[in-house]
């Protein structure tokens, strides 16, 4: 299944499940006929089939199966909005939702849009939308809309409104972070960026020249005779943690079967050196038989396998000798490879 389409099942279905999503998602239209809807109230439909008829007309196909063979001719008439939404009970309203994520809008795509919303099929209705949702600003002019509204909303406002919209059971919240974090993966959320000031600017070189130098620790810890053969030369890479809160810069090891690096924590504000190893199943309960690597240990259970973060702050001891963080690398992740645990890898 295509990105966009994937993307617009998985709105189609919190708006059909959450009245709090679904009046927050629709909020831009600003429609008084809105105000007493729900969900139960609308019909949620995705990829939704019209045929464009000569003279202006619209004949609505979604009674046919999608197996139902058309002439050439006819097939270059159909038109397939993303997403159409139809209050039932009374024709108040109807939006068409065009959804695009790395792909472009076809030649006259969101006109052909207006002629189905001006057809005879929703001629009776009170509010007419129209609305394209893209990764990239739409950048579409539409003239003569007359009385049809035409809105552009962004994939990173879906992204806010996951973030931001307490669901109303946890089978929905399960789903809002699942689709929130699958837009994140494909850099979907909302661009956001401080302004370029002289405070700004001065601690984004001094970050950047720290980052660096830590960089510079962890390949000497990769390179080292007894760590080469399972570091070699993997990329080193930074991760971000929102719900734990903080930011990973490390690297892994063939077949992720260790992790070495450098943890920023948040709160308390932190430096923390990390040799991590994941085992399977939930191990969160163990502890090691070295009282030493039993203080440092923070298991971290998720998706069905626990990590075994052993976690070292950067006191005075390690602040500011590299040569020291190196050797705690070193021998805290032989330490942790070494471990006789369950069904460790």
């Amino acid at each position: 299944m295509p990105l966009e389409n994937f993307c617009t099942e998985l709105l189609g279905w919190c708006l059909q499940n959450s009245p709090c999503f679904l009046n927050i998602f629709l909020a831009p239209t600003r429609s008084n006929a809105l105000k007493d809807y729900d969900c139960k109230e609308l019909d949620i439909d995705t990829q939704r089939r019209f045929r464009l008829e000569p003279g202006g007309s619209v004949a609505d196909l979604s009674a046919q199966s999608e197996e139902d063979q058309y002439a050439p001719s006819e097939q270059k008439q159909i038109v397939i909005p993303d997403m159409t939404i139809v209050s039932t009970s009374v024709p108040d309203i109807v939006i068409l939702v065009e959804s695009k994520v790395e792909s472009d809008f076809g030649k006259d795509q969101l006109k052909k849009y207006l002629g189905i919303l001006r057809s005879a099929t929703f001629a009776e209705f009170k509010a007419r939308f129209l609305i394209s949702l893209t990764k990239y600003p739409a950048d579409q002019v539409l003239n003569d809309l007359q009385e049809i509204k035409y809105l552009e909303i962004r994939w990173g406002d879906v992204y806010k409104i996951l973030t931001t919209t307490e669901m109303e059971d946890e089978p929905l919240r399960f789903i809002r972070d699942q689709f929130a974090d699958f837009l994140k993966q494909h850099d979907m959320q909302p661009l956001e960026l401080p302004r370029a000031t002289t405070d700004v600017l001065a601690g984004t070189i001094q970050g950047i020249d720290f980052r660096d130098k830590l960089e510079t620790i962890l390949r000497q810890v990769q390179q080292h005779p007894k760590l080469k053969d399972r570091f070699g030369r993997s990329r080193i890479v930074h991760e971000l943690n929102n719900d734990q809160g903080w930011v990973d810069l490390g690297v892994y090891a063939s077949a992720r079967s260790l992790w070495a690096g450098f943890r920023f924590v948040k709160d308390p504000i932190g430096l923390h050196m990390v040799s991590s190893r994941p085992v399977a199943g939930d191990q969160t309960k163990w502890r090691p038989p070295s009282r030493d690597l039993a203080k440092i240990l923070r298991p971290c259970y998720v998706g069905g396998e626990t990590w075994l973060d052993f976690q070292q702050p950067v006191v005075p001891e390690f602040d500011g000798v590299p040569d020291r963080m190196v050797k705690w690398f070193v021998d805290t992740s032989l330490a942790a490879r070494n471990l006789k645990i369950g069904a460790a890898r």
